[in-house]
């Protein structure tokens, strides 16, 4: 086999010395090459021409065949004849390299041993040629069948495998021969044993990637040596006509643009959207959103775009950082303060955050910086917005860091509010539960747009762009025909066969078409029929195209190897340098890497080379630097998987030895690069930097992979607890019990650190005997070290433990006792600010659980102080949202609404998930609480999305437990039993007491209006044990309320009025007296029915005066209340005061009903709920409606 001169000559333009001594020795060179490719095939030739034998050796996914023959053999009785064997092998061999050479294959060896004469056969390696599976399949049917003057050869076998192998040089330097390794040629070989003479055995990968153009029968399971598992057979029987029926289904790209277009007008209208454009490998993704992105700026948009990538996915912020490069020149910096400056100027540079005690107090803590970097990057946007409408651009969002995606979120929340436009590309995601921004999904402001196949039109227009000419009809038949309307395949195979000299270009008309080698390969495949008036050939709908004769890429991966291997050899190195580098890359820092260490000029000249065969594109820089692009992502994975782990190495080396001398502070990139070389001193170096670093960022879940990376090296104490600490924050129990376990063999080495956090993973399990017992052992070492803020933590810590098992009194006693140990106007740290604003949260839930609200309130107060002067933004959410619950305890909904929108946009602007969906709930209580029963329902889903996509098990009891109210509130008592019994099952899972006791209560309300009192009775009595076993006395009221009540119903009024005076008194004490109204009818009603009318009158004055003074704003049910009151007045024969509390009763029924649109739900709750439908009949009798 021979390389074409035509080869020569185009490498030669890419030799970067122009020295005439070495130009005579690559002539010299030239001429000596067809004497030494009697050796070696051409591309191995070529390769060490290029003085690239080194990376001779590559990962390559090849169709490997063994060929059996007999009647040659060098061992035994034909050793007496060694020339006869010799001129008989001579010519049999000929014979097959000339047959393979028609059908680009290689022997690479002839081996005689035990098991006869065979030789390896390869498609795919050294070289890659289009249907290496098909090419082979055909050579198999030949090979099958000596040829004549071969009389001499029987019992030919063959079998046929496809998979990876290492393809290349091995063995000495002084004696080396091309190979291959890998489990794939021992599969083969076994398929070739097992054939009987005549016959062509193939695996099922072969089966698979072959062509209906061949007949292959299934023969069943094998049983091979070796191999523990049978595997699957085929027998390759010859050729056979097939049907291909080309797609009807087209899809254009107008539509998809007029979508676009909409949100964008939507957006400007600050009405931001969000979508996801999602699409297959090489659809076009890029392209749509690149001319949208375009013509969006023409028209008045800001638009910016980060790209994500395989190497970028471990560096956080990967994406967004190049976003933000864009927007800060659109936005003032005389506003930023200078702590914003440091920490923006850190992020875009990726530089190691200064932690220094002169660094600003914001930024020397994770969390706090974290918090401030996403409320900086939300203020750019939302500047940017303000000024033009804003179009951001994630990309390939599959390879999204997690910080990444924590600040994606965040920018999310943005959206509805601003014109912002926001465009996520991916492909499509097979798994809805990891779909990006999945709690948002059922909002009107996110869509998916899915970027479907193109037309032949389409197809046309972007062929005749590639090739700098248009294709006549029959090439674009056979273009669309193999891409199936798929963009980045129609260009590879209309580039493929450019450059396999299979069209023929018309100068003067710019036009390709098939040439006649081409034309006459179809036509006798027939493919062909004359169509019009002209009798032109076009493809036929049914055409039978063989890849042996056309080609056929039937993956990716294939017809990149395919172009690649079309290169000039002195591009291999360049181009395998540049797929380690990542997606996007500098010519600078490629330049700097590049083991030859070539000119600038001369990668320069190299690079636009490969702009223009369409494999990169040139992309503006982020400074003065050229920076470029692989055209398609995949082209650059394939590349990288291409290069063997040896050679890989070499030139992570390399790389990261440039990287280092010129961006010392992308600790990250430097980590990707050193662990996968033999500097095991530099790997583990910056992969602590980068650890650290993510820390610092708040960038949990890429920290804890530099971690783990770290620790393969070396078992570092420091990074195993580290490790612990990561684990406890991302929720991962498992992985954080199995390290705490590992941790448990050191544990002197960790006097405090060690029970620490054991008692914080018990405490997250709710196992809090085990939790409280490693809490004091902890607080006894920290007392013992006089470590002030290690025994404040110990108190934060057994403070939480006792509160979450409803022990009150002991959390208060813990909180109170951290308190007193710090001095908040001597506060040294960020985290010392941080533990005393826990504590003082701490204290404020406990004393509102037991419904001291003015207590309460004014820790939170003294809080909010401290966040403020800190900048901790996390705890002003945290306080804000305490202070909404607080307002809702005392009735006052307009201010518990302005507190828990406060902490909805706080914990949006950080990006704390979980508060969000926290928040959301409490604002759908509130929004219950008023009446407006859609949007409170509209708010659960949201926050259930959000909950569930966490596995926040928690606060989806607390929303189970909401939505079970809201369907009892419209008289849906089924529906509302289910959400609840839901919520008591999810409680019985994680141990949560006390959310039990409020389920408990809201099913005997079910149960009591659904007439089941004795259910009900039992539900609320169980509930009132749980409160008073917590002490929350405002549980223990509602429950004695609504047991009086059901007591009332059965007769029993004794009873009803012990539990209500006992309610009463409780309410009074808390100073909630709106919700004593219930209380005060209840036992007005009871001496009613006891005929005790002065008792009855007094309580029902009372009722009215506080029905009265608050406008009905704050009791529970107020309806129900002057329904009561109404009942009462008739009763003592206050007639026109009855008249007027049940017109009030009527008003406001309907004014709640009023505020529900669906006709359906509306109906239910007039008529459903008891109560409800015993006031509108009351309205009707008297004349009312």
């Amino acid at each position: 086999m021979y390389t074409s001169p035509q080869a020569h000559q185009q490498a030669g333009k890419f030799e970067e010395n122009s020295d005439p001594q070495l130009q005579t020795v690559v002539e010299q060179s030239i001429k000596t090459q067809e004497h030494i490719q009697q050796w070696l095939a051409a591309p191995i030739y070529e390769r060490l021409d290029q003085n690239s034998a080194n990376f001779l050796a590559e990962i390559r996914p090849i169709t490997v065949l063994f060929l059996h023959f007999g009647g040659i053999s060098l061992i035994g009785e034909d050793r007496a004849e060694p020339e006869k064997v010799q001129q008989e092998l001579d010519r049999y061999v000929r014979w097959v390299q000339r047959l393979l050479a028609r059908h680009e294959g290689y022997l690479l060896k002839l081996t005689f041993d035990d098991k006869g004469s065979y030789g390896v056969i390869t498609f795919g390696a050294p070289k890659s040629s289009y249907g290496d599976t098909a090419r082979a399949l055909a050579a198999a049917l030949e090979l099958r069948t000596p040829p004549q003057n071969c009389p001499f050869i029987t019992e030919v076998k063959l079998g046929i495998h496809r998979g990876r192998v290492l393809a290349g040089a091995f063995g000495s330097t002084a004696r080396a021969a091309y190979d291959l390794l890998g489990s794939a040629v021992n599969h083969g070989s076994r398929y070739m044993m097992a054939a009987a003479p005549g016959e062509i055995l193939l695996s099922e990968a072969v089966a698979t990637d072959g062509s209906p153009a061949f007949q292959l029968d299934y023969l069943g399971p094998y049983a091979f040596k070796g191999l523990t598992e049978a595997r699957a057979v085929y027998a390759l029987r010859g050729h056979r006509p097939t049907l291909f029926t080309v797609p009807e289904r087209l899809v254009g790209r107008a539509h998809e643009l007029a979508l676009l277009d909409g949100w964008l007008h939507q957006s400007r209208s600050g009405q931001g959207q969000i979508v996801i454009v999602e699409g297959p490998a090489g659809i076009g993704k890029s392209h749509l959103i690149g001319a949208f992105a375009h013509q969006a700026v023409v028209t008045g948009a800001i638009a910016a775009i980060g790209v994500c990538d395989y190497i970028g996915r471990q560096i956080p912020y990967y994406p967004w950082r190049r976003i933000i490069g864009q927007l800060i020149t659109t936005v003032n910096h005389e506003t930023r303060t200078p702590q914003q400056q440091v920490l923006l100027g850190e992020f875009l540079e990726q530089t190691q955050p200064n932690r220094s005690a002169e660094s600003p107090a914001l930024l020397r803590e994770p969390q706090r910086r974290q918090e401030a970097l996403f409320a900086l990057i939300s203020e750019i946007i939302v500047a940017c917005a303000a000024v033009q409408p804003l179009v951001l651009v994630i990309e390939d969002l599959y390879f999204c860091d997690q910080a990444s995606m924590e600040l994606l979120r965040v920018v999310s929340r943005l959206v509805p509010e601003h014109a912002l436009l926001l465009l996520l590309v991916q492909h499509p995601n097979p798994s809805e539960e990891k779909a990006p921004l999945l709690e948002l999904q059922q909002q009107p402001y996110f869509h998916i747009l899915t970027v479907g196949e193109l037309s032949t039109t389409n197809i046309a227009a972007i062929i005749a762009a590639r090739l700098k000419g248009t294709a006549d009809p029959l090439l674009l038949d056979l273009i669309h025909h193999q891409s199936q309307g798929n963009p980045l395949y129609a260009e590879e195979f209309a580039l493929a066969l450019r450059d396999l000299d299979r069209l023929d270009y018309a100068v003067e008309t710019a036009r390709y078409t098939v040439n006649q080698q081409l034309l006459a390969t179809l036509r006798r495949a027939n493919c062909l029929v004359r169509k019009g008036e002209t009798g032109v050939w076009r493809l036929r709908s049914d055409a039978t195209l063989s890849p042996t004769d056309l080609g056929l890429p039937d993956i990716l991966h294939e017809l990149v190897n395919i172009r690649v291997d079309q290169l000039p050899e002195s591009l291999t190195i360049t181009l395998y340098t540049a797929a380690l580098l990542g997606q996007r890359f500098s010519q600078k820092l490629l330049t700097a890497a590049h083991i030859n260490k070539l000119s600038v000029t001369f990668i320069k000249k190299q690079l636009t080379y490969l702009v223009d065969q369409a494999l990169l594109i040139h992309t503006p820089g982020d400074d003065t630097e050229n920076h470029y692009a692989f055209r398609h992502n995949l082209v650059q994975k394939v590349i990288y998987e291409k290069v063997p782990e040896q050679q890989k190495e070499i030139l992570h080396r390399h790389i990261g030895e440039a990287l280092e001398a010129m961006q010392p502070e992308a600790v990250e990139q430097l980590a990707f690069h050193f662990v996968r070389t033999d500097q095991a001193e530099k790997a583990v170096r910056y992969l602590e930097a980068a650890a650290h670093k993510s820390r610092d960022e708040f960038a949990n879940e890429a920290a804890l992979n530099f971690y783990e990376q770290a620790l393969r090296y070396e078992e570092r104490l420091e990074w195993l607890v580290a490790k612990v600490e990561l684990l406890h924050i991302l929720g991962m129990r498992d992985q954080e019990c199995a390290l705490l376990d590992t941790l448990a063999a050191q544990a002197d080495q960790l006097p405090f650190i060690y029970p620490y956090l054991s008692g914080k993973y018990y405490e997250a399990i709710s196992q809090f005997d085990v939790a409280q017992h490693f809490a004091n052992q902890a607080i006894q070492v920290a007392q013992a070290e006089n470590d002030r803020l290690q025994v404040v933590l110990c108190h934060l810590l057994q403070g939480l433990i006792a509160r979450r098992q409803g022990n009150y009194h002991e959390a208060i006693q813990r909180y109170q006792a951290g308190v007193a140990l710090v001095d908040i106007q001597r506060v040294e740290s960020a985290e010392e600010a941080a533990s005393i604003v826990d504590l003082y949260i701490g204290l404020s839930n406990v004393l509102r659980q037991q419904g001291a609200y003015e207590q309460a309130t004014a820790y939170c107060q003294q809080a909010r102080t401290i966040c403020e002067e800190w900048g901790n933004v996390y705890g002003q959410g945290v306080i804000a949202n305490t202070l909404g619950i607080i307002a809702n305890y005392l009735r006052n909904f307009a201010t518990a609404r302005q507190h828990h929108q406060q902490a909805l946009q706080n914990r949006r602007t950080i990006g704390h998930l979980v508060g969000e969906g926290e928040s959301l709930c409490n604002l759908a209580l509130t929004d219950y609480e008023e009446g407006h029963f859609e949007q409170a329902h509209e708010r659960l889903q949201q926050a259930s999305a959000i909950q569930q996509a966490l596995e926040n098990y928690w606060e989806m009891i607390n929303i189970a437990n909401l939505r079970g109210v809201l369907h009892y509130e419209v008289g849906d008592f089924v529906a509302a039993h289910r959400e609840l019994q839901q919520g008591i099952q999810a409680c019985e899972q994680v141990g949560d007491q006390a959310g039990w006791g409020y389920l408990l209560c809201n099913l005997g309300q079910v149960a009591r209006d659904s007439g089941q009192f004795e259910v009900a009775a039992r539900s609320l009595l169980e509930s009132i044990d749980i409160a008073k076993q917590q002490a929350d006395r405002s549980l223990q009221a509602m429950g004695q309320s609504h047991l009086a009540l059901v007591r009332l119903y059965e007769g029993k009024l004794q009873e009803a009025i012990a539990l209500a005076e006992q309610a009463l008194q409780i309410r009074e004490e808390l100073g909630v007296y709106e919700l004593t109204t219930i209380d005060l009818t209840t036992l007005a009603n009871a001496y009613r029915q006891a005929n005790q009318p002065e008792r009855a009158c007094s309580f029902i004055e009372r009722a009215l005066q506080l029905l009265t003074d608050c406008a009905g704003v704050g009791p529970e049910f107020p309806h129900w209340d002057y329904y009561h009151c109404y009942v009462v007045l008739w009763w003592l024969g206050e007639e026109a005061q009855a008249i007027t509390a049940l017109q009030t009763a009527y008003t406001m029924l309907m004014k709640r009903a009023n505020a529900i649109s669906d006709v359906k739900i509306r109906t239910m709750f007039l008529t459903q709920v008891p109560r409800n439908g015993q006031i509108l009949a009351a309205a009707k009798r008297h004349g009312l409606v």
